[in-house]
């Protein structure tokens, strides 16, 4: 945590051409967010305040931050950590515990490169991250679900698309 700021969660990819966002949000955060006169993306090591258009609920969020109005001005914004700072956050305000990712399990894990690689079927909490846990080839694989390696979550299909490290799965 930045001194004054807390981690709310971090942009995803560009949704639709309107200049919204996909973003994973800390769910114990989100009323704070909703209250608050801004949020923080940070480029550059600097912590940038956009105003909060629009906030659509799901498991992956859509916000909408006023000044950010076409596909391209989002992607210069996506994959970015996202931050309140801590004097916005509404008494009681904190991370829910729990899992992260537990509502991926039964998905399908799906690389850039590779495809599909299975269903998830467990999820381990080590302490430095969560890892899927899959059967490829009669044998069972750690995943890490690290947020850089996470290209989009696509509820609907049941399908978490990742972009894995070259040789993660030859180990």
């Amino acid at each position: 945590m930045s001194a004054g700021f807390v981690e709310l969660g971090k942009t995803l990819k560009p949704h639709h051409i309107k200049g919204a966002l996909k973003a994973q949000l800390e769910e114990g955060y989100v009323p704070s967010l909703e209250a608050a006169a801004a949020v923080f993306i940070e480029h550059q090591g600097q912590k940038i305040p956009f105003f909060l258009e629009e906030l659509e609920s799901g498991k992956t969020w859509i916000i909408k931050l006023e000044g950010i109005d076409d596909r391209n001005q989002a992607e210069q914004w996506s994959r970015k950590m996202l931050y309140l700072r801590e004097k916005d956050l509404l008494e009681g305000a904190a991370p829910i515990s729990g899992l992260a990712f537990d509502f991926l399990i039964g998905f399908h894990l799906l690389d850039e490169e590779l495809g599909d690689l299975g269903e998830i079927i467990d999820l381990i909490e080590l302490p430095q991250q969560e890892m899927a846990v899959l059967n490829i080839e009669e044998k069972e694989v750690l995943i890490p679900l690290h947020e850089d390696l996470i290209v989009e979550i696509l509820e609907a299909k049941k399908q978490i698309i990742m972009q894995l490290p070259e040789g993660l799965l030859d180990l």
